[in-house]
């Protein structure tokens, strides 16, 4: 069995195992370059969790943008490049919403490590 298929089993268990201790025993775990896996305190994982989702969204709208951004428009036809050109601004205003969602997010947990309450 070939290391590389190895490394991939390997993987997908661990990211079971890790999905098992946050569903189970909601022991959330993450990763530091250079440190490995870290266990994160619970005062920490909704900001953890939020800024990792946010940071994931943001590669997976610049991927989106890249590809729609990069049709060879000669070959649409005009609809096709108001569709396109639709689809583009529609990224754009997700894009502003995940900026106004981190800057709400570091407003509401300044000073106190967690978000603000209304109560």
């Amino acid at each position: 069995m070939p290391a590389e298929r190895l490394q991939l089993q390997f993987l997908n268990q661990f990211k079971l195992f890790q999905g098992a201790l946050l569903k189970n025993h909601q022991i959330d775990l993450t990763s530091e370059r250079g440190k490995g896996y870290l266990i994160l305190a619970p005062k920490d994982q909704t900001k953890v969790a939020f800024e990792d989702g946010l940071a994931e969204i943001k590669k997976d709208l610049r991927r989106m943008v890249n590809r729609l951004a990069n049709v060879d428009y000669a070959q649409l036809t005009a609809e096709q490049r108001k569709e396109n050109a639709d689809h583009l601004a529609k990224v754009a205003a997700m894009s502003g919403m995940i900026r106004s969602s981190r800057r709400l997010i570091h407003i509401e947990t300044e000073g106190t490590g967690r978000p603000h309450s209304e109560d």
